[in-house]
């Protein structure tokens, strides 16, 4: 013999309807939360960006004109006649050493990421700092652009301009540039890309594993979190320097 419970049918289906109703709202909540995250911010750091992109070229008494997309005419792998008021001593590694979290070092442009894709580079990878800001961050023991050795460079990969969103778009044979206050240097892509850890610090060594470079140079190397949305893993690109104007 069967025994009915006696609860209304619509207050037995109350708790179920509460539920769903919290896991509806949270839900929301989660999207309009991504939707700030990502798109915000990275369009509130765009325009930063433009506008440091803006200010360092005037701090430099250039104007805010984007470099030519035409390769450089000089000697690959020249070296540099040093200026006293970029590197403010006769050595360019006392100069790196004073470089203070977040100070400007220069513009780089990858036109494979973009026609007007360009952006500037801080010293130092602190999320909070530099990272978060928009801007492309530079490993403070590495080499700086135009110096022998490796100038490690890093960038979101998603949220905060997402500057290096597409880095897994280039290609070998691409041009990078990085323009600072006295040079304007090339770079070609030729290692890349390359899967590995956080912890994996032996991709940015002056003479980087698994780039295929063996000797002592002025390499380059760029790196991001991998895949999209995730910090698990690292991609890596590596190039060469190819050519360096002075001004």
């Amino acid at each position: 013999m069967m025994v009915r419970d006696g609860t209304p049918p619509r207050i037995r289906r109350f708790p179920w309807i509460f539920i769903g109703e919290i896991m509806i709202t949270f839900g929301l909540v989660l999207i309009l939360f991504l939707a700030y995250d990502i798109w915000w911010t990275t369009s509130a750091v765009r325009v930063r960006q433009e506008q440091a992109i803006k200010e360092l070229r005037q701090s430099w008494g250039k104007s805010d004109a984007p470099e030519p997309s035409k390769s450089m005419e000089s000697t690959p792998q020249a070296t540099p006649r040093p200026k006293q008021s970029e590197n403010h001593t006769s050595s360019g590694q006392e100069y790196a050493r004073g470089l203070l979290l977040s100070d400007p070092i220069g513009i780089i442009r990858i036109p494979r990421l973009g026609k007007k894709w360009q952006a500037t580079i801080h010293e130092g990878v602190h999320k909070r700092d530099v990272l978060d800001r928009g801007f492309v961050g530079h490993y403070s023991p590495t080499a700086l652009p135009g110096m022998q050795g490796n100038v490690a460079l890093a960038a979101h990969s998603i949220t905060h301009g997402a500057l290096f969103a597409h880095l897994n778009r280039l290609r070998h044979g691409d041009r990078i540039y990085i323009e600072t206050q006295y040079r304007k240097l090339e770079y070609v892509v030729d290692g890349g890309p390359y899967i590995t850890s956080p912890q994996d610090v032996s991709v940015i060594t002056p003479v980087p594993r698994h780039s295929g470079f063996d000797r002592p140079g002025k390499y380059i190397t760029l790196t991001t979190c991998w895949p999209p949305m995730t910090s698990s893993k690292r991609m890596i690109y590596w190039g060469h320097q190819v050519s360096v104007r002075t001004e």
